[in-house]
């Protein structure tokens, strides 16, 4: 569950403390606990109307649907970390309107960042290249990494930005508008730890 609570954190998205109801959550919070979506028609909500950037209307809506799915996951004796990883990838993808989004594993036999996970647009190709290296440099990438915060970018237009995107990020995606960041210190299923990056690329 904490790594559920971590993603759900990040996001915003309320949920109920540890020994806490879901019941006693939305009382606190002045919200009767019948408005509550139980469950999610997936197909119906990403029919939902867009943002002229491509957010859905309904962000919030599949944002939730998602953590609820990936703590589904975690209960389950099954968990694989590569479908984890990919179902949090995919409500960034979905909910936010991005067009690319990529999970990037430390890879200690070469000392780089390395993407493993990627849905979107021409995401084969870009997963090839999106590698950056471990050593610290001043770039967004790093300091999100080494500070372990998560950074939104609503403009990457902007020189001070621009000047902190590598010179492999301006070549991979050379139109990005907006993009965030998300540092996992570390994810644990079952035996496996792994240092993770998420980044999610550009809104339309």
């Amino acid at each position: 569950m904490q790594e559920t609570r971590q993603l759900a954190e990040s996001m915003d998205i309320a949920l109920p403390a540890d020994g806490q109801t879901e019941d006693a959550l939305t009382e606190d919070e002045g919200v009767p606990s019948e408005f509550l979506l139980k469950t999610y028609d997936s197909e119906q909500m990403q029919q939902a109307e867009r943002y002229a950037s491509g957010k859905p209307h309904n962000a919030r809506d599949l944002l939730l649907a998602g953590v609820q799915d990936v703590t589904q996951m975690l209960a389950s004796d099954q968990i694989k970390l590569n479908d984890m990883i990919l179902l949090v990838l995919e409500t960034l993808y979905s909910s936010m309107g991005f067009r690319f989004a990529t999970a990037c594993l430390r890879e200690l036999q070469t000392s780089r960042y390395v993407a493993r996970v990627s849905v979107g647009e021409s995401y084969a190709e870009r997963q090839r290249s999106f590698v950056f290296p471990m050593k610290s440099e001043q770039d967004v990438f790093h300091l999100a990494m080494s500070n372990n915060v998560d950074l939104m970018i609503a403009d990457a237009t902007v020189p001070k930005i621009q000047k902190l995107l590598p010179a492999w990020h301006h070549q991979l995606l050379p139109d990005t508008r907006s993009f965030t960041l998300r540092s996992l210190a570390w994810v644990s299923v079952g035996a496996a730890q792994r240092n993770l990056a998420l980044a999610s690329i550009d809104q339309h």
